[in-house]
């Protein structure tokens, strides 16, 4: 008898990601990242940014940065600006 054959970790994640889009891989992808953004802190959010810009820039897929999602004068920005501010510059 033939055993199915065990799915590997990233086959389950596109298969949930695909599942989440309603059969769209894409879809599901924006769906998750904007799920995980959700959840996370100001001060997170800035720093996931801030690396997300740096990673693409150094890959040459720079794309427009992402603005930032609070309103001017709120504690919310000053959080996500510490964020983004609080990774090292590389040389």
């Amino acid at each position: 008898m033939i055993d199915d054959p065990v799915l590997q970790p990233w086959q389950l994640e596109y298969h949930r990601l695909r599942k989440l889009g309603g059969g769209d891989y894409w879809k599901g992808c924006g769906l998750a990242e904007q799920e995980a953004r959700s959840k996370m802190t100001p001060y997170e959010l800035g720093l996931a940014d801030h690396r997300s810009l740096r990673d693409a820039t150094e890959m040459h897929n720079r794309r427009p940065p992402i603005g930032c999602p609070f309103a001017d004068g709120t504690r919310e920005k000053a959080e996500y600006h510490r964020g983004w501010n609080a990774l090292p510059s590389r040389p």
